[in-house]
């Protein structure tokens, strides 16, 4: 198994993010911002209303895993992970 280096590949990475709260949000956006625009999710569908640069919600969290190789989780605790 081939390793990259730190950095080295990371611009073709797809990342998602699942929960769209304050954190949630605002790694989003900044993904977005960068260039590296995000698929996402979160259980109420409003969360992703006005969200600059981001795509809408996808259907589910087995959605989001199968359209990235990174996926950052941030929900409130352990019953919505």
């Amino acid at each position: 198994m081939t390793r990259n280096r730190p950095g080295e590949g990371a611009e073709t990475l797809r990342a998602g993010v699942i929960g769209l709260g304050t954190i949630g949000r605002g790694i989003a956006t900044c993904l977005a911002r960068s260039g590296r625009v995000p698929v996402v999710f979160d259980l109420r569908s409003e969360a992703a209303e006005g969200l600059d640069g981001a795509p809408a919600l996808l259907g589910s969290p087995a959605e989001v895993a199968a359209a990235s190789d990174v996926v950052l989780v941030s929900v409130v605790d352990a019953a919505q992970a």
